[in-house]
This record gives structure tokens, C-alpha cells and sequence, in this order.
């Protein structure tokens, strides 16, 4: 999975204003995984990871994507990158 997130893979942390709530704002946390032709490989990640979703994009010549958004679920990412380092410019991102 760390060489498949090295490629093809991102980590994101949006901000998004909540004009009509007592909390004005809502932070999201998100995994996101893109293979194409590779359904398969991205519902076995899914399993390894005990946690998100697996669907193909839209208007793409079938690239599926694993979407993980939760901060639940954010320590069994930590764990696992910890574990199977990044190796390229991504490793920075990550914070590793």
C-alpha cells in the first residue's frame, strides 16, 4: 500500500465553513487511493485497513478510488504508514 500511495495516493485536511450551525466550521480528514483497472487491490486494501470506501470515478477510464474520511479511523493510517514508511516525497507530507 506505500508504494501504491507513493503514485497514486494523498492525504487532505479540509476546513469548510458552517454558516448555519453553533460550530462554524467542520474539519475533514481524508485518505485517498486511485489504481486503475484495480478494484480488487483497493477492496483488499480496505480490508487491511478495517475501514473505507471503494468506488470507480466518474468520467475516468476505469480508476476506482479508496476514500477513507474519518478521524476515527485516522490512527490504523498513522499505524501502518509508520510500520511501511513512504519513500519519496510523500514520506514529508506524511510528516515522517
Amino acid at each position: 500500500m506505500s508504494g501504491f500511495t507513493d503514485a497514486e495516493g494523498y492525504f487532505n485536511v479540509n476546513i469548510v465553513s458552517r454558516s448555519t450551525s453553533f460550530v462554524k466550521f467542520r474539519i475533514t480528514f481524508r485518505f485517498v487511493l486511485d489504481q486503475q483497472f484495480e478494484q480488487k487491490i483497493l477492496l483488499l486494501i480496505d480490508t487491511l485497513l478495517g475501514t473505507g470506501h471503494v468506488s470507480c470515478r466518474a468520467s475516468t477510464n476505469i480508476v476506482y478510488r479508496l476514500i477513507v474520511e474519518s478521524f476515527k479511523h485516522l490512527p490504523c493510517i498513522i499505524s501502518y504508514f509508520s510500520q511501511f514508511p513512504l519513500k519519496f516525497h510523500k514520506k514529508i507530507l506524511f510528516g515522517k
